[in-house]
């Protein structure tokens, strides 16, 4: 019995280190600030002080969402650099489309229909196949579909995720848009309306813009000021959100919350070794995963290295000897023969501000041949029941492959197999662009056989396609 369908491409392993952000960056007050929001309050506080208004917001969970929270040391130490004490960031955690967590502020910080720049530091974990709102004034129906916000959303490629700033005043909106982007990496954003033009920052550093079709229209509302998401109109974020700042006038990015003075270079510390190595084939099941970090000028912050095996994140033992780092993870289950396995380390430095680093590979657990019990049954109807997961052979095709997950729950045996992502894949070439699962079956009877496969969807396919 064979099985082929759609799957997500496998991570492909390589060394990268990403310096997240080159400048170190301070803020100066000016008379255009409408509201400034550090979360710098106590951890755990329900409220948000803007450092220069009125504006103060609460921090609010929404259906089973978590209230958010001020963290310390996100990977590693808290960014920006502003010349301030800055210790924390808030951290959203979004449970889906309408629940999760918001810092609501009051009504009002309207900006009319004048200049304005909207910016904030953002690290996203998750995207899916969601929206999610950074800060702003969630365009809602409710509030005659007026505003102006910077959102997440799904990428253009097959990874990552980009960032939209959109104003809107009852009619068609005007947006604009980032190029694609790194999860768990921080950016500065910058949205700006200017003269005619509505523009979109990353880093300082202009992504887009477009003719802004509204001008001269005012986008105010009755609608809340809101980060994170917001309680009416939902689009909730995964990640933290840091130093948000709404300014009624055009900022030029010299005057975003930074200064020119860049961080003296330094040596990044390296991956020396991965254990198993990159690419590596026919590894054991009970296998145990280490990576050896080597420091150099800039040292590896512990407290902010993040692994993941298979997409999930783990928790390894790290252990640090003079300047070298070992990093050790043995997972709890024999990993299933055949399967691909992928593993994504993330660190940064200690420089001010830290560089981002990202290790990619995967390597294949040695196929075992087939398993007992794979004899048809020789009573009547002749069945034979397998589990997805025991399977003799994972095979890639197309730079996809399947996974082993264990949601959601209502799966038989240990837990079931899928293709991710599966947004906006079609694979027609079944036999040759698709990845497969083998199971190998000895058959008692000769004639004509059929084969029922058990699964969950979103929802009933539309018309025209194949689910």
């Amino acid at each position: 019995m064979r099985v082929c369908g759609r799957a997500r491409a496998p991570l492909s392993w390589l060394i990268c280190a990403l310096g997240v952000m080159g400048l170190a960056w301070a803020y100066t007050a000016h008379s255009a600030t409408l509201g400034y929001w550090r979360f710098e309050e106590t951890p755990g506080t329900l409220v948000s002080i803007d450092q220069v208004g009125a504006h103060n917001g609460t921090n609010f969970g929404v259906g089973t969402g978590a209230t958010p929270l001020q963290v310390a040391n996100v990977f590693g130490t808290p960014v920006p650099k502003n010349g301030l004490v800055n210790l924390q960031s808030m951290e959203f955690a979004r449970v889906d489309d309408n629940e999760g967590g918001t810092v609501e502020a009051a009504a009002g910080l309207d900006v009319g229909s004048g200049d304005f720049t909207l910016e904030c530091w953002v690290l996203t974990r998750n995207v899916g196949d969601l929206i999610g709102l950074i800060a702003g004034k969630r365009v809602s129906g409710s509030f005659g579909d007026r505003g102006y916000e910077l959102l997440t959303q799904p990428p253009t490629g097959s990874s990552g995720y980009k960032i939209r700033w959109m104003i809107r005043a009852g009619g068609p909106a005007v947006q604009t848009f980032s190029g694609d982007l790194n999860f768990d990496q921080w950016y500065h954003v910058a949205g700006v309306r200017s003269n005619g033009t509505l523009s979109i920052f990353i880093d300082g550093v202009l992504a887009s813009s477009v003719t802004d079709g509204i001008q001269g229209v005012s986008i105010n509302s009755g609608q809340f000021f809101a980060v994170g998401g917001a309680r009416i109109g939902n689009r909730y974020h995964d990640g933290f959100i840091d130093e948000v700042r709404l300014s009624n006038r055009a900022l030029s990015p010299s005057q975003f919350l930074r200064d020119s003075t860049p961080e003296p270079p330094g040596t990044p510390p390296v991956v020396s070794s991965t254990m198993p190595p990159a690419g590596a084939t026919d590894v054991p099941g009970n296998t145990a995963i280490v990576i050896v970090l080597d420091n150099g000028t800039l040292q590896v912050q512990t407290n902010s290295i993040v692994l993941r095996l298979n997409g999930q994140q783990v928790s390894p033992t790290i252990t640090k000897t003079n300047e070298t780092i070992t990093i050790v993870y043995v997972p709890p289950q024999t990993l299933p023969p055949a399967s691909t396995n992928a593993v994504r380390l993330v660190f940064n430095d200690d420089a001010g501000p830290p560089n981002l680093y990202t290790n990619e590979f995967s390597f294949v657990v040695l196929f075992q041949g087939p398993r007992p019990g794979r004899l048809q049954d020789a009573g009547p109807g002749n069945l034979l029941v397998l589990e997805a997961e025991h399977f003799d052979r994972n095979l890639a095709a197309g730079g996809s492959s399947w996974e082993f997950i264990t949601e959601p729950i209502g799966f038989a045996g240990d837990g079931a197999m899928q293709a991710l992502p599966d947004a906006g894949r079609n694979v027609g070439q079944v036999t040759t662009a698709s990845p497969r699962l083998d199971f190998q079956v000895e058959f008692v009877t000769s004639g004509q056989h059929y084969i029922w496969v058990r699964g969950i969807g979103d929802g009933l396919p539309e018309p025209g396609t194949n689910d």
